[in-house]
């Protein structure tokens, strides 16, 4: 609180000066910083230090600040007054789980009749939309008691995280941790889920209703799941083999002559299968590493895939592999598919240049020659007639760039269909009419897919 401002908003009235002086109080320097502050855009922004603000009226409807998730009431209101007033912390927004009501004046009937008169939640009538404490903190309890197991189970003691004191074992402990519920795709699932739950009780329920050594526990599961989620949020795979590289380094770890594990670059350029299947053996986070890749080559090729149609199947290599690994419990048959794993990202990131080495400009001119040849055997003078009908073709796509609302042109999308059906005319005479009419059906498809992504930036 020691950085924290607060300010009062009200609305200005004729002579309020001499009614609040009545009361012994001075409103001009309130009001001088409401008309001079800009006290509501102040107030939307999460890094500002002014973060609390004493309201009458004004801002209770119709303000809308995402982040806030605390309100105080002591005055009586109703009907839809009081429905948009505690709709002000209802929002969604980042790291937010729930909205709180701290009510002074006793608005619960009042709240009761609201809801009943202005919403219309299919099998909601009848239910009280306020929930017992007891039973709250005995779903918190539940949650912790399900987190803790599904760890203990994994070979996990949630107090090598309270025992901690440096950054290097508390990032060891958590890693530990991520590993140990990462046995199987279903334990994990359920950890994250009983962690939510107790996240999101613990909000509604305050820490005067917890021991301290539920908050402990409850902090230590929160930051194993932010260790999951700081991974997600690092999924950068503009290049992937980069992105490969470093995860592999910063998870196997080999023995040296003293004895000591220490991390060895290895080098995937040029992959030895041998040895790193070897030295995937050793690591100690086999399924932490092994989420991290797959979620990065889910990632590439999901981007490529969007690209490229014809990309398609790195998409189906991806799935196949991802649930082979989910229903796989052989370290062997592990081992194999981290190898695999390997060898496709290396695949996918000869896929990402692919389109320098047919000699395009771009993935986008990359895209449309593939979908013209598709399925068709091609000499090479035949390879060069195509490639410059694709780059023709995507030229003239990219000539008719204007309104947003072009696919709902009946008229445009008639010229389209019909400037690119005469380029895929000049094709060489391997192509027949029939498939020179589904390669249309096929461009047109997919410009529709990526025209936002064609479309130059405003």
């Amino acid at each position: 609180m020691e950085d924290t401002e607060m300010a009062v908003v009200v609305s200005k009235a004729q002579g309020e000066e001499t009614v609040f002086e009545k009361h012994g109080l001075d409103i001009r320097p309130h009001r001088d910083l409401m008309e001079q502050k800009r006290l509501d855009k102040r107030f939307k922004d999460r890094e500002d230090p002014l973060r609390l603000v004493f309201v009458c009226a004004m801002w209770l409807t119709g303000f809308d600040v995402k982040p806030l998730s605390c309100l105080y009431l002591d005055k009586p209101l109703k009907a839809h007054t009081l429905m948009q007033t505690i709709a002000r912390v209802n929002r969604v927004d980042a790291g937010k789980v729930g909205g709180l009501v701290v009510d002074y004046i006793g608005i619960v009937d009042a709240l009761r009749k609201a809801l009943a008169d202005y919403t219309n939640v299919a099998g909601a009538a009848g239910q009280d939309p306020f929930q017992d404490l007891d039973a709250l903190v005995a779903r918190f309890r539940e949650a912790l008691a399900e987190a803790t197991r599904r760890l203990e189970e994994g070979g996990f003691a949630i107090e090598r995280l309270f025992g901690a004191v440096t950054a290097t074992e508390r990032l060891q402990a958590l890693a530990d941790a991520a590993e140990a519920v990462s046995q199987s795709a279903e334990n994990k699932a359920a950890y994250l889920a009983a962690v939510r739950m107790l996240t999101h009780t613990a909000a509604l329920i305050g820490r005067e209703s917890l021991t301290e050594e539920e908050i402990d526990e409850r902090e230590a599961h929160r930051a194993i799941s932010a260790f999951f989620e700081s991974r997600r949020r690092e999924i950068d795979v503009t290049d992937l083999s980069a992105t490969i590289q470093r995860i592999v380094d910063a998870y196997v770890h080999v023995e040296t002559d003293t004895g000591k594990a220490v991390a060895e670059p290895l080098d995937l350029s040029a992959i030895d299968f041998g040895r790193l299947a070897d030295a995937f053996r050793r690591s100690s986070h086999k399924r932490l590493m092994m989420e991290e890749v797959l979620e990065r080559i889910k990632a590439k090729a999901t981007a490529l895939a969007r690209k490229n149609p014809v990309r398609t199947d790195f998409l189906k290599a991806y799935e196949a592999l991802a649930e082979a690994y989910n229903a796989c419990q052989d370290p062997e048959a592990t081992e194999r598919l981290f190898l695999e794993l390997l060898e496709l990202s290396k695949r996918l990131t000869e896929e990402q240049n692919r389109y320098v080495r047919e000699g395009f400009e771009s993935e986008e001119e990359l895209a449309v020659y593939d979908v013209i040849r598709s399925g068709v055997a091609l000499s090479k003078e035949d390879m060069a007639k195509a490639k410059r009908v694709a780059k023709q073709i995507l030229a003239t796509v990219r000539g008719v760039f204007g309104k947003p609302d072009f696919w709902a042109s009946e008229s445009a999308r008639a010229k389209l269909s019909t400037d690119i059906r005469d380029l895929l005319y000049d094709l060489p005479t391997s192509f027949s009419n029939e498939v020179i009419a589904a390669r249309r059906e096929a461009l047109l498809t997919h410009f529709r897919a990526i025209w936002n992504d064609l479309r130059p930036a405003s």
